[in-house]
């Protein structure tokens, strides 16, 4: 067997063993996700659609989800209508997901007519990425449906360029709003695309191809419904984000520049989110990272640019108006995150151009081994993921949480039956999620207590604390060191207090008018 023919089978064992292992462990959700699912259940219990609602504080306040887009809820949710557990609804959007991913790419790297070695290798590359494999260990929601539509959707905008039609605007359109469905960063992403066909005639010169500007229409079009129906409801990633760090990398001009145009470079060299840190732990100053990130990721777009076929152009061109957006969007102070997981569908479509420029050397097999055996000491790296999180988490019902909350969790319900009771979380609102019945989280501002819902910018309504007193039981959980709000006191009986893996629990009783 011959060495080409070796890379076939090596990804579809990876590949296998990724799925296969998936089955036997229960997923933990992604705190993003998790808002989503608490927005699913406030559904399903009557509540209004993709919106989460906190009766407890004055004026009945509830607030849409525009922050993040429902695809990442709806499906689990759907399954669980037919009787599907959510564990096994979970294991089958991911296993569906990234199988219709790895098949897209594929059929994705043929049509920009890569050489099958480049092919096999960059799947294998794919599968053995922690952006890829940690899909099976954590469910990232919104991150992953994404990941699947996305070579799909290249492939129809290298089909557009051949023909502008009637159907392809309708198309178009529809796309754009199951991507958006699906992701809201896909909005960037569908204005990247037909931005990539309005350079290509900008370059050219050719007045005959003006008609690729009609694609303007359907983006328009979609940008408008979306924004008037959904974006419009509620806070969205549009608001200013606070100013802080991501992975040791301060947020400024260079951590922008770093994670918008340099992440691609980091996806695919593999250890350099790694190296990164080890960097940043000795005190190296990192601002001349992010200009060497930089300088690579705008050095190999023009070189791929410029020696390719019109369809490995316009995916070039795509993929680099796709970072010019992200980094005006990072020097904007916008709240997207610096997360690298933003920036794999991307990457993984660059891949094979990476391998290809990296394998003209001379002694080609012997690189391509290297890189695999890369590749696979990186996937290495898997198992011991798997058993941090398998030995750091625990379920408690269907849902698997941190062990110091499962522990909270179960004590705040220990031994409790009273349905008419409410549940306030001290500015954890993560915990809040796994909560059963009323349940709120708040943070203290300037001596007010208003809804901390785990947004940035989403901290607005003051806590009604008169409401208390249509309730039974009041459960009072702090990360402090157990004081309760001058507020709450005036109000209430304290009857028990527990200490919890660094919370303090009170049980309390309110004080009837």
């Amino acid at each position: 067997m011959t060495f080409d023919r070796l890379l076939k089978p090596l990804f579809f064992l990876l590949f296998v063993i990724t799925i296969v292992q998936y089955w036997f462990f229960s997923p933990v959700v992604f705190a993003d996700a998790s808002r989503g699912f608490e927005a699913m259940e406030q559904y399903m219990a009557g509540g209004n659609w993709n919106s989460v609602s906190y009766p407890v504080v004055g004026g009945d306040y509830q607030y849409f989800l525009s922050w993040w887009t429902p695809g990442q809820w709806v499906f689990p949710f759907l399954l669980i209508k037919i009787g599907v557990g959510m564990n096994t609804a979970l294991q089958l959007i991911t296993t569906v997901a990234l199988s219709v991913s790895i098949f897209g790419y594929y059929r994705l790297f043929r049509i920009l007519d890569f050489s099958s070695v480049l092919v096999w290798g960059s799947l294998i590359t794919i599968v053995t990425n922690q952006l890829f494999y940690w899909h099976t260990i954590m469910y990232y929601g919104g991150d992953l449906l994404l990941l699947a539509l996305f070579p799909y959707f290249v492939l129809f905008l290298l089909k557009l360029r051949k023909s502008v039609s009637l159907l392809n605007l309708c198309l178009l359109f529809v796309y754009i709003l199951i991507g958006f469905f699906l992701k809201s960063s896909f909005l960037v992403i569908s204005w990247a695309g037909v931005g990539s066909f309005i350079l290509i005639w900008l370059l050219q010169g050719d007045k005959r191809n003006r008609k690729w500007t009609l694609y303007l229409i359907p983006l328009l079009t979609a940008t408008v419904v979306i924004y008037i129906f959904f974006l419009a409801k509620g806070e969205t990633p549009g608001s200013t984000i606070r100013s802080g760090a991501y992975n040791h990398l301060t947020h400024d001009i260079f951590g922008d520049l770093f994670y918008a145009l340099g992440s691609p470079v980091g996806i695919m060299t593999r250890f350099f989110p790694a190296i990164q840190k080890v960097i940043a732990n000795v005190g190296v100053n990192l601002n001349f990272l992010a200009i060497l990130g930089c300088i690579a990721s705008g050095w190999l777009l023009v070189r791929f640019f410029t020696s390719g076929s019109e369809d490995r152009k316009q995916v070039i061109l795509f993929s680099g108006l796709f970072f010019a957006a992200m980094t005006f969007l990072f020097l904007s102070d916008r709240a997207v995150s610096y997360d690298m997981r933003h920036f794999a569908p991307f990457a993984f479509l660059l891949t094979p151009f990476m391998l290809e420029w990296c394998i003209s050397v001379r002694w080609k097999k012997l690189f391509l081994s290297v890189l695999i055996v890369l590749n696979l000491a990186d996937f290495a790296l898997f198992p011991i993921y798997r058993y941090k999180v398998e030995h750091t988490h625990e379920m408690v019902g269907e849902i698997k949480m941190k062990q110091e909350d499962a522990e909270t969790v179960r004590r705040i319900y220990s031994g409790q039956t009273e349905n008419n009771r409410l549940v306030i979380i001290q500015d954890y609102w993560l915990l809040s999620h796994y909560m059963r019945g009323p349940s709120i989280c708040l943070s203290e501002q300037n001596g007010d207590w208003i809804v901390n819902s785990g947004m940035e910018e989403i901290h607005k309504e003051k806590m009604d604390w008169d409401i208390l007193s249509s309730y039974h039981t009041v459960i009072f959980v702090s990360r402090n060191s157990g004081e309760l709000p001058v507020e709450l006191q005036k109000r209430v009986q304290k009857e028990r207090v527990e200490i919890s893996n660094g919370y303090t629990i009170f049980l309390l009783t309110p004080i009837k008018d």
